[in-house]
């Protein structure tokens, strides 16, 4: 299978909360920070995270926010 970026995955699709166990990886877009730290930790796994911003400081804070047993920044 070729590597696949599945964009604008929402949560009613099959590979938003579920292992694809493939060179699959899913994009959901959010419209601002509350949603997107609401998508981070609406999952049952939380193993890993990671963190990318311009502003380490807000980058940190929203980190903090992230349930996930490992936020890398």
């Amino acid at each position: 299978m070729p590597t696949t970026i599945l964009d604008t995955v929402t949560p009613d699709m099959q590979t938003y909360d579920e292992e694809t166990f493939g060179p699959i990886t899913t994009v959901v877009r959010v419209k601002d920070t509350e949603e997107a730290v609401r998508v981070a930790n609406d999952t049952a796994y939380g193993l890993s995270a990671a963190m990318f911003g311009h502003d380490v400081h807000r980058a940190l804070n929203v980190a903090l926010r992230i349930d996930a047993g490992c936020v890398a920044m």
